[in-house]
This record gives structure tokens, sequence and C-alpha cells, in this order.
């Protein structure tokens, strides 16, 4: 029975933020899965576009992945979503892996959930928990007068919610850390009046994505209208650590089990 495993993930141009944090999760899941042939998709029509006409290499979209599984001979598959939240483009993996469910290609599919899906009722795991107490121990730790703020990608949708839970568990135990989004809401300058409050004088931050890609290089870390030259403006010493979640392997871990979870569920 051949058995192939594929991880989807949004992309990125950026080839040292793909080595250092999709790279990893790919090996990680080829560890963990000895059995299964991994294979990689960006969902990103315009990441593929630029890696094709800068590199001129042909990343697959979901569907092509699909189709050279078929084309290999692949009989199970695992799709393991690299997803911080079940937003728009999970919807579009899930969707697609419920359409190969109902065709007769494969004998087998499972899905494995995003890294923050579940919060703990209705006797599901709490997600939520598990990512915050290892990027708590993952983060920079803050010296005095010093806090941490996250960037996540954030939506303009329903799945938006996810980063508001996050950024309260995060508030309820280690307060100095904050949580806002590029899109969506809380935006960074919902924070200004905590931050002031806390009397901060210098402000770390850190991509709460899986990639640290354009938005932690440009709309984070950028010289020019990003994050950092807002906090400045605000008086505030900033530094920026240009690291994905994936770049920690504690973090890969929970897309491992994920996976573990999916397959063994059956």
């Amino acid at each position: 029975m051949r058995r192939g495993l594929l991880a989807v993930s949004f992309g990125s141009s950026y080839p040292t933020a793909v080595e250092r944090a999709i790279v990893p999760t790919e090996e990680d899941l080829g560890k963990a899965f000895p059995e299964f042939t991994i294979y990689r998709a960006f969902t990103s029509p315009r990441i593929r576009a630029k890696i094709l006409k800068r590199d001129g290499i042909q990343m697959p979209s979901p569907e092509e992945a699909w189709e050279k599984m078929a084309a290999d001979g692949i009989e199970e598959v695992l799709v393991q979503p690299l997803q911080v939240v079940p937003g728009e483009e999970y919807a579009k993996v899930a969707h697609l892996t419920v359409k190969m469910k109902n065709s007769d290609k494969f004998k087998r599919i499972e899905i494995g959930r995003t890294l923050l899906h579940y919060n703990g009722q209705e006797d599901r795991p709490d997600d939520y928990h598990e990512v915050a107490e290892i990027l708590a121990s993952e983060l920079p730790t803050p010296g005095l007068h010093e806090g941490i703020i996250l960037m996540g990608h954030g939506s303009p949708s329903h799945p938006n919610v996810a980063y508001e839970l996050m950024g309260i568990r995060f508030q309820r135990r280690w307060p100095w850390i904050h949580l806002a989004t590029v899109e969506g809401g809380p935006g960074l300058a919902d924070l200004f009046p905590a931050l002031k409050a806390a009397g901060y004088r210098k402000i770390h931050l850190v991509p709460f994505m899986w990639v640290a890609g354009d938005h932690a290089l440009n709309d984070m870390a950028g010289e020019e209208e990003s994050w950092k030259t807002e906090l400045e403006a605000q008086g505030y010493k900033v530094i920026c650590h240009l690291n994905g979640m994936g770049e920690y392997p504690k973090m890969r871990e929970i897309f491992v089990r994920r996976a573990q979870d999916a397959w063994s569920d059956k």
C-alpha cells in the first residue's frame, strides 16, 4: 500500500523562510511517518507565480499535488495543513480533500487540523493552551519595562476570533505578551493604551506565523510604514525577531501530533 503525506501551506517566496520553517516541518513529518512519501503544495497562486517567474520552479498547487500523488500510484493520503487557524486557506484545502474523498482515486484520505482548531470544549483538545505553553517558552525573556507583541495574519471573517482568543490566553498568564493582527483585529493601534499603561520602554516584535515571510519582513520589521516604525514613533525602542513558528522544534511537534491524531483516529 503506497502512502503519501501532503503538507499544505500558504507558501512563501522567500527561499530562506521556506528552508527555515517549511522544510524542517516536512522533515519532521517524514520522520514520524517513514512509510509515507512527503509531498508539498502552496495554496497561494501569487507566490507560486512569483517563484516560477524568478526561479523557474513550478511549485505545486494542492490540485497539482493530488494529481501527482495519483500518478505516482499513492493509495492512501494524509493531508496536514500548515495553517495557524481554520480560515479561508484551510477551507480551500479541506474542500478539496472532501472532493478527493468522494472520488475513486484513493482508498483512504485523512486530514489533520490546524494549529489552533479546538479550544477544549465538549471533550475536544485545548489547542490554544498547547500552543501558548510551547510558544511562550520559545519567546525572548523580557527585561524590566519590556513587552512582546506577536504579529498574526488575521482574517476579515469569523476565523479571526481565534486570534482574539489566543491573545486572551496569553494575557491571562503572561501579561507582557500581546497579540495583534495585520488583518481583522485587534490591530496594532488597539494595543497602544495597554502598552502605555504597562509602562514599556522596549517592545519585542515576533511573528505569530508559521513562516517569517513578507508580512514579518516588511509589515512588521520594515523601515517604512511598518509596526516597527509605528512603535518607534510612539517612543518605544523596538527589537524585531524574524523567526516563524515553524523554526521552533517544539512547535513543529504540534503539527506532527495533529497528523498522528488524524491518522490514528480512524
